[in-house]
């Protein structure tokens, strides 16, 4: 909605080729043929990011670093909407307070530096990035996306239509709300498995490492105990 209401020509936003519908294509082609294409030459062992798995040799650093900042420029345009919605609703609340321009201004520049810092934060802190992001898009995505956006449709217009063509809406919005639910469903049991697969074979490895260590251990304490030594220093003064 931020963006429909800052276009010169709304009439465009949500035309069969319209805006909405043109970049929706675009984006899903730049992701489906990115994953293909890193799949087809990693396989399996692909990491979360395809930029991970590339190796480490001066043509690959420099595709790393494009990516970096075409990040880096991108991440205000990812932002806009979370900063159109919260930065003015404090922005209302200074203004009510009587709050000078100079409160304002600096109000909103913390806003935006807060939201974005934050999201860094929580890159950097959380240890296991990809399956937490799988988790939240099947959480969230599903539900923003699909399943939210399809029950106000259904209860905007249901007061609208007759005959047929309420019939046709309900049957079309209750079919999109239960692929979002299957998606919801089957996205969260797999990201919860994988979550648990990742943690089960940490553990494992864990315990693999303190069990070796453990037995090091052991064996330094055999070899030095007194009776241990006064046998093998005896053997060896017999040999000589």
């Amino acid at each position: 909605m931020p963006l429909y209401r800052s276009m010169r020509k709304r009439e465009n936003f949500a035309k069969p080729f319209g805006v909405l519908n043109i970049s929706i294509v675009i984006v899903i082609l730049a992701y489906v043929t990115i994953g293909f294409l890193g799949y087809r030459k990693y396989g399996s062992e692909v990491m979360p990011s395809v930029t991970l798995s590339l190796p480490n040799e001066p043509i690959y650093a420099i595709v790393q670093l494009m990516y970096a900042l075409a990040i880096g420029f991108s991440y205000l345009l990812q932002m806009y909407v979370a900063i159109n919605i919260a930065v003015p609703a404090v922005r209302q609340r200074l203004i009510n307070l009587k709050k000078s321009d100079f409160v304002l201004d600096l109000s909103d520049y913390i806003g935006r530096a807060f939201l974005v810092t934050i999201t860094f934060v929580l890159a950097a802190s959380i240890p296991e990035l990809d399956l937490v992001m799988e988790l939240v898009g099947a959480l969230v995505c599903s539900l923003v996306a699909i399943i939210i956006p399809t029950i106000l449709h259904l209860v905007t217009f249901n007061d609208r239509l007759r005959g047929l063509s309420k019939a046709w809406l309900y049957f079309r919005n209750i079919t999109i709300i239960l692929i979002g639910l299957m998606a919801f469903l089957i996205g969260t049991y797999f990201s919860v498995m994988g979550i648990v697969e990742r943690l089960s074979q940490q553990s494992a490895h864990h315990s693999h490492h303190n069990q070796l260590y453990s037995n090091s251990e052991h064996l330094v304490a055999k070899i030095t105990e007194p009776n241990l030594l006064n046998v093998t220093l005896s053997s060896t003064l017999a040999n000589l």
